[in-house]
């Protein structure tokens, strides 16, 4: 959309205006679904695909230690600077810089269709998540109004030029961890897909920089409402809970 910048690592919630590049949003819908999934107490959690860390900040009240990666040079600098207890890395999915079983949970939401290689990451994923420890993750589902998503229609009408973010099933999920590093090594704890015809179309209006700031705030109110209730296999969104073998 004229006007709009979209980064690698923010998903698919509120794009603001470029004018407005970093706000410190609220946490909603599939953030507030991640901090709710998200043990309380844990040691160590990383935010993988933390954009400017606005969600990370709110992340941290859950765990000891908190560290943030997103492929976004820019948007971890912000991050760096505006909250300097977490530790803040540009990095891609695919090369995670922490060692080996270093998080206790792992939070990557409405990354994985972003990224160039979607097996790496898992495994990246694996990687550093402890035995027993905790994955959230959450992407686009590949439901009845896939095709009303707003970057793959501006890209297909020649507006933008980005990747087309992937959708998935639950089975096209279980396919890729079944062909990764996870392959029998994990069970899937809880699910939840939501969000139908109402997710795609406040995407448009809260995203548009033509629209007041009035008609956003209903248009994000709607994104966080639809979000929440679980419209099953035709919904627009899909979160995972999944634990690590012990």
């Amino acid at each position: 959309m004229p006007g709009v910048e979209r980064r690698p690592g923010i998903g698919i919630g509120y794009v603001p205006p470029v004018q407005d590049e970093f706000p410190e949003l609220e946490l909603v819908e599939r953030n507030r679904l991640a901090l709710r999934w998200t043990p309380k107490g844990a040691p160590a959690l990383l935010d993988a695909g933390c954009a400017w860390g606005y969600a990370t900040r709110f992340f941290a009240e859950r765990a000891g230690r908190v560290a943030g990666v997103d492929v976004d040079e820019q948007a971890v600098a912000v991050a760096a600077e505006r909250y300097p207890w977490i530790d803040f890395r540009a990095a891609p999915l695919e090369a995670i810089p922490h060692t080996s079983e270093s998080f206790d949970v792992v939070l990557c939401l409405d990354v994985l269709e972003h990224v160039q290689d979607e097996r790496q990451s898992l495994d990246e994923l694996f990687r550093v998540l402890r035995p027993g420890g905790t994955l959230v993750l959450t992407t686009p589902h590949r439901g009845a109004f896939s095709f009303l998503d707003p970057v793959n229609v501006l890209r297909r009408l020649g507006r933008i030029d980005e990747p087309e973010h992937r959708h998935y099933s639950l089975t096209d999920l279980r396919h890729l961890l079944d062909q990764s590093r996870w392959a029998g090594g994990y069970e899937v704890l809880r699910s939840h897909r939501g969000g139908l015809l109402v997710y795609p179309l406040a995407l448009w209006v809260a995203a548009s920089p033509h629209v007041s700031g009035r008609l956003k705030r209903l248009a994000e109110l709607a994104i966080e409402a639809d979000y929440l209730i679980p419209w099953g296999a035709a919904s627009y969104a899909v979160a995972v809970k999944i634990r690590k073998a012990a």
